[in-house]
């Protein structure tokens, strides 16, 4: 079996297996809901704040812009 199957099959068994099981059945509060105010999670489009603050995970021209000298 070449790496390339193998890992095919290692994704499709943990996704029938493991992740799809545990998705089955959630509400739109779930799904989206935050565990812990302010944690990384799942938005709605257009609810994404991305690129604003004083920290970003990429380089953003207004970031750059912002902390330039």
């Amino acid at each position: 079996m070449t790496w390339t199957a193998r890992s095919a099959d290692q994704l499709d068994w943990h996704w029938r297996n493991v992740l799809r099981p545990g998705l089955a059945g959630l509400t739109d509060d779930e799904y989206f809901g935050e565990p812990v105010n302010g944690c990384w999670t799942v938005h709605r489009d257009g609810a994404v704040r991305a690129g604003r603050g004083p920290y970003a995970d990429c380089a953003l021209s207004e970031v750059r812009s912002a902390h330039q000298p």
